[in-house]
């Protein structure tokens, strides 16, 4: 996979982290006032694809 390609997907990766991350953070919030055996069920994993992860992972060349 060249650069160029990484490099677009880096990028809507962090467009999908900035809208669904609030969003997440919002369920966070109430999960608390949800039973905890239902909680658990729906409690979101938070994973980010970042151009830093990348280049520790040997998959990006160069940060920008």
């Amino acid at each position: 996979m060249d650069i160029i390609k990484i490099d677009t997907r880096v990028k809507e990766q962090e467009k999908v982290n900035s809208e669904a991350i609030p969003k997440l953070d919002q369920i966070l919030g109430i999960l608390p006032l949800i039973p905890a055996r239902a909680a658990d069920a729906i409690k979101p994993v938070r994973i980010e694809i970042t151009r830093r992860s990348l280049k520790d992972l040997g998959l990006l060349a160069q940060i920008n």
